[in-house]
């Protein structure tokens, strides 16, 4: 699927702008990268695509990077620390480093103001309920989260104890992610169910053989691969209409054809 955690994350915190950089068919990390860092649109998308790319370019073509590591770090609830193993982050000291690694994480959150509410309010939420949702009502129970009935009594030094637990800690960071990450499980049970159930699909030598992440691996025969490639990906396209939730983002996705998975990727 085409930058599915994005694109439910931009449809479930109802953020304008990276709803609307979706819907003009743009990439967004390389928006996001031109908000950051000052590259026009189409140098960074040269720079990314460049086949011999300059040195200049090879620098140009970072900013790209940084920005997706980040906006998936934050959807996946990852801490600065793992940030700052992924991507180059400068800094003298493993404090300092950890330090722009947190400031690269809100200077991306300030491009997308309505993204840091939805996190917050599900930080909220899972403070108060002990749980998150799925998209699709599935419920990932995170008690460990949730703040203790008598906390608005507790002295100030033993609540800051509490919320700075890891175990607090890591469910803050876990419940975004199941929302965004189990939600995209739930987008991909219906594109499989859509798939199982279409007659056409039934009708010809095709098997659905893995499910890789947001990935499907099928088998078909030679004869019916270009037309079972197309029906799929038709397939595929905004299966929430299905239980009646409209996104105001599309979901696609696209695909290949090889005599294995990386041909066809």
């Amino acid at each position: 699927m085409q930058q599915i955690e994005m694109r439910l994350i931009a449809a479930l915190s109802n953020d304008k702008r990276m709803t609307k950089f979706i819907n003009d068919g743009m990439d967004v990390h390389i928006a996001t990268a031109e908000m950051m860092y000052g590259h026009p649109y189409d140098v960074i998308k040269a720079a990314v695509k460049a086949e011999n790319p300059t040195p200049e370019q090879k620098e140009i073509a970072k900013c790209r990077k940084s920005c997706k590591t980040v906006g998936f770090g934050l959807a996946y609830g990852e801490t600065e620390i793992k940030l700052i193993t992924q991507i180059e982050v400068p800094g003298e000291t493993l404090e300092e480093r950890l330090e722009n690694g947190r400031q690269l994480q809100q200077r991306w959150l300030d491009q997308y103001p309505d993204i840091r509410t939805y996190i917050d309010n599900t930080r909220q939420w899972i403070q108060s309920t002990g749980y998150v949702n799925t998209i699709l009502g599935w419920r990932r129970h995170l008690p460990a989260g949730q703040l203790p009935a008598n906390a608005s009594h507790m002295s100030e030094d033993a609540l800051y104890r509490f919320t700075r637990s890891r175990e607090f800690q890591q469910s803050m960071r876990a419940g975004v992610n199941a929302t965004i990450q189990g939600s995209a499980a739930d987008v991909m049970k219906l594109i499989q169910l859509r798939i199982w159930r279409d007659p056409y699909l039934k009708s010809i030598p095709f098997v659905v053989q893995a499910q890789v992440h947001d990935e499907l691996v099928a088998i078909v025969d030679e004869r019916y691969a270009d037309a079972a490639l197309k029906r799929c990906l038709e397939l595929a396209h905004n299966p929430l209409e299905d239980v009646g939730i409209h996104l105001a983002v599309d979901i696609e996705a696209d695909g290949g054809l090889g005599k294995n998975w990386l041909e066809a990727k």
